[in-house]
């Protein structure tokens, strides 16, 4: 049932994948406590929460003309598992939302929120499966009604779902071979009937070795791609190159690739193209990581540039890829990865095989109390496949997002600390006919009360400018008991 995407609906989908969660992390060969090398052993952990959340809106609708207060209340019990074993590494975060309006401003409503991810080794270092699923509440369309919170009544929102299954053989031939099999199933599926789900099938063999040159490597690579769009078309590519590796150095490695693809991103029938790409990896020092690569698709030029560092007082983080996308920002947040609770531009819901130049600047400033992190991000998304009849913000023209956040996070004691965050969020279409811009300001104060809980309480402003604006100014109280 969990394959058949196009007919999916969402309570499946979580019951499938919590199913496998579940079954992965608990369900998993018991193994006893460790005695000798040659035993292997399980650590599992379950950590139950509930989470209550009280909120006083001046405006619950998200509209200037004829605001409406109101009062929110949120029951949200949440459960974390993790594995650290040796046949199985994974993790799992679900969590049910209950919200309730005292002023009626909107039935009494439910939301899901899922975080997954992880490997089981299904047969003593040969078998696999990887698994990884989220569930969030996303916008449809990147001009409508932006908003930082998810409780508030918006009807551009609308819950997300993804999942990921991935078995794969890995091992080696007559010692000289390295090897890789591996299928992919991904789905997507919204909660609105009128935003495109989207089913990924990938498949893919990978071979390598070395030669007589202890520096030299070389790789080949087979893949199949099918991409399925619920409101839109199905796309195919095959690809098959091969490739050398050269280590310059141990911390400098350099290689280059050479193939065919067939695809029709771009075209009704398929249409055999010639590829290459080329890149470096250094790793000067162990704080830090530069790579780059460039390579020549069917559908035209795409690179990836990461710059990592860290020092004792600093974090840098620089990275600039263009690739194509199956649906471009579905994870709904383009964030700082230095720190994860500062959303810098949200995302959109796409019908059609798009292609996407993502930038991100992140600099974040530790001291003994305080942490600063700085964050830029550019995102320009446009469609590749314009033969589909499927309709989004990326049918008529490109799609440029740009956002900057600071945020500052004062530790006032051990227990408590103190979080301001500013953001800008800015939308617009290359041609300049819509332009949309969310401004927010978040303040938050946090702290255990007793052995249990956490609490925090906080204020923020938001005000939204577009063709339909909106501010909106909220006082906010949390309590999370964990058990």
């Amino acid at each position: 049932m969990c394959s058949h995407f196009p007919k999916m609906p969402v309570q499946i989908s979580i019951a499938c994948l919590l199913i496998v969660g579940v079954f992965a992390l608990v369900s998993a060969p018991a193994y006893g406590q460790e005695t000798d090398s040659n035993e292997r052993t399980r650590s599992v952990s379950i950590a139950p929460r509930v989470t209550v959340a009280e909120t006083f809106t001046d405006n619950a609708t998200l509209v200037n003309a004829g605001k409406k207060a109101e009062q929110i209340t949120e029951i949200s019990p949440g459960i974390r598992i993790s594995s650290n074993g040796s046949r199985v590494k994974a993790y799992l975060d679900y969590a049910l939302r209950g919200v309730a309006y005292a002023q009626n401003s909107s039935p009494r409503r439910s939301q899901n929120a899922l975080n997954t991810f992880g490997t089981i080794e299904a047969l003593d270092q040969w078998m696999y499966l990887d698994f990884s699923g989220t569930i969030s509440q996303q916008s449809m369309s990147a001009f409508g009604t932006q908003s930082n919170v998810d409780t508030l009544i918006n009807s551009n929102k609308t819950e997300v779902s993804s999942y990921r299954l991935s078995p794969y053989f890995r091992g080696r031939l007559g010692g000289l071979i390295n090897y890789e099999a591996r299928y992919s199933r991904t789905l997507m599926h919204s909660s609105a009937s009128e935003a495109s789900g989207v089913a990924t099938s990938d498949g893919v063999v990978n071979l390598g070795g070395d030669t007589a040159f202890r520096s030299l490597t070389w790789s080949s690579n087979i893949n199949r791609q099918v991409i399925d769009y619920s409101a839109g078309r199905s796309t195919e590519a095959d690809s098959v190159d091969a490739g050398l590796s050269y280590s310059v150095t141990p911390q400098l490695i350099v290689f280059a690739n050479a193939g065919r693809e067939s695809s029709n991103y771009t075209s009704f029938d398929k249409q055999i193209f010639d590829t290459r790409s080329w890149g470096a990896s250094w790793f000067p020092t162990e704080r830090t990581r530069f790579s780059v690569s460039r390579a020549h698709r069917s559908f035209g030029e795409t690179h990836s540039v990461i710059f990592e560092h860290r020092t004792a007082l600093t974090v840098w983080k620089l990275t600039d890829k263009k690739d194509m996308s199956a649906a471009p920002s579905q994870t709904g947040l383009l964030s700082n990865d230095a720190n994860p609770s500062a959303p810098v531009i949200s995302g959109f819901l796409s019908s059609a095989v798009s292609q996407q130049h993502r930038q991100e600047l992140a600099l974040t400033l530790l001291g003994v109390r305080d942490t600063v992190t700085f964050a830029a991000v550019g995102s320009e998304n446009r469609r590749l496949d314009t033969i589909s009849s499927g309709i989004d913000d990326l049918s008529t023209s490109a799609v440029r997002q740009l956002g900057f956040s600071v945020d500052y996070l004062h530790r006032l004691t051990p227990d408590y600390s103190l979080e301001l965050l500013g953001s800008q969020q800015r939308t617009l279409d290359l041609p300049g006919l819509q332009d949309a811009t969310l401004y927010l300001i978040n303040i938050n104060l946090t702290g255990k009360v007793g052995r249990y809980a956490t609490a925090s309480a906080g204020v923020r402003r938001s005000v939204f400018s577009s063709a339909s604006p909106y501010d909106e100014s909220a006082l906010f109280f949390n309590l999370i008991l964990q058990f």
